[in-house]
């Protein structure tokens, strides 16, 4: 299942929570801080604190909203 690290005021964020909404996809919405320094949590899974970010099923990193609707 594809993992989505977000927030809620990111309008970024937004665009791509909709279009997997859109079609259908199943993935896991992850809240984040909205200050970066309180991200730690974040950067100790995933190595990173920037949002939006998607986790594809195997592990790859997408960091880039546009990237991540052409993916879906």
């Amino acid at each position: 299942m594809l993992t989505l690290y977000q927030a809620e005021w990111c309008p970024y964020s937004s665009r791509v929570r909709e279009t997997l909404t859109e079609y259908g996809v199943d993935f896991v919405a992850k809240q984040v801080a909205a200050e970066r320094r309180d991200r730690e949590e974040m950067r100790r899974a995933i190595g990173t604190d920037a949002i939006p970010l998607l986790v594809l099923e195997d592990g790859t990193l997408i960091d880039d909203w546009q990237e991540m609707i052409e993916h879906i």
